[in-house]
């Protein structure tokens, strides 16, 4: 627990890739923000002794976990920050830098893109097919259909949030029975039908999802809540906007007469999507794993591009 001026805030250690001392302000950097508050770092490294930190520095406390090259004085962490490190203080300890064979994103890494975000991304889509078909119910209760599904989409991700990594993939799936369902109650469509709308959703919440993330963490890590809400509002609507008159040209005559077919087509390709891109997130030790939390942003935005 970090008491802030912003009040108190809840950070997983894992996500902490260091801290930054200036006299009695420290600032700590985690994978999705910063925290402000007072202290010393001689305090911050008593407390987080056994944990995988290490003072680079008088004014850097490093996460070894975090650390992906060592070069001269200086080193460098997942967020491709480079810390100095002092003459007067111990070298970094090279052979606890993480191995390549071990998996190279942790729970903390996977977590980059908030689960918020996607639960919403998911919840876009599903609407934006729903809306594009005859949709079952209409007015109030299709609102409320929608803020229901909201709802408990988020509540989803939130759950599988804190399982394991080994539990990622369930939850995930669990999540995507839940898109199943909204579209299934919101749309006037045949089951096969709505498998395969299903699968085409699922696709572009996770690119929609991936490349917001991606433009975030470039251009607006440590900005502003508020420029960080009109990012996202901007990358969202005009993602989802795109989408909605490319797919409305194909739905133009209503629900698709899916065969069986195009549904196993269209779930293999999901499928692979989903594998390839979250591959890093499980495995580093194969061609196709990103070494560094950027890299995964980059392969799995492309990925679900292509």
């Amino acid at each position: 627990m970090l008491n802030t001026a912003e009040g108190t805030a809840r950070v997983d250690t894992a996500s902490v890739l260091y801290l930054e001392s200036d006299r009695h302000r420290i600032t700590v950097h985690a994978l999705d923000r910063k925290y402000v508050l007072s202290g010393t770092l001689k305090a911050f490294e008593a407390e987080l002794a056994g944990q995988g930190f290490h003072r680079s520095s008088s004014s850097y406390l490093v996460n070894l976990d975090h650390v992906v090259a060592v070069e001269g004085p200086r080193c460098t962490v997942r967020s491709g920050a480079e810390l100095p490190i002092s003459r007067s203080a111990p070298g970094l300890p090279g052979g606890l830098l993480r191995p390549r064979e071990e998996p190279a994103v942790t729970d903390a890494v996977a977590a980059d893109i908030p689960r918020l975000l996607t639960a919403f991304a998911e919840w876009s889509a599903c609407l934006l097919y729903i809306l594009l078909l005859r949709p079952r119910q209409r007015g109030l209760r299709l609102v409320l259909l929608a803020c229901g599904a909201l709802i408990v989409l988020i509540a989803v991700h939130e759950a599988a949030d804190r399982l394991p990594v080994a539990l990622w993939t369930p939850g995930m799936l669990v999540a995507v029975a839940v898109m199943h369902q909204f579209i299934s109650a919101g749309a006037r469509t045949q089951p096969v039908a709505t498998g395969y709308l299903l699968a085409r959703a699922f696709v572009l919440a996770e690119l929609v999802a991936s490349l917001h993330w991606q433009l975030h963490v470039f251009f607006a890590r440590e900005a502003e809540w508020w420029v960080t809400a009109l990012m996202a509002a901007a990358v969202f609507g005009a993602a989802f906007g795109a989408a909605y008159a490319v797919e409305r040209r194909m739905f133009s005559r209503g629900a698709p007469d899916v065969e069986v077919r195009a549904l196993a087509a269209a779930v293999a390709v999901a499928a692979v999507t989903f594998l390839m891109s979250n591959l890093s997130f499980v495995a580093a030790a194969t061609p196709f794993s990103a070494a560094t939390a950027t890299d995964v942003l980059y392969v799995r935005t492309l990925v679900d591009l292509a």
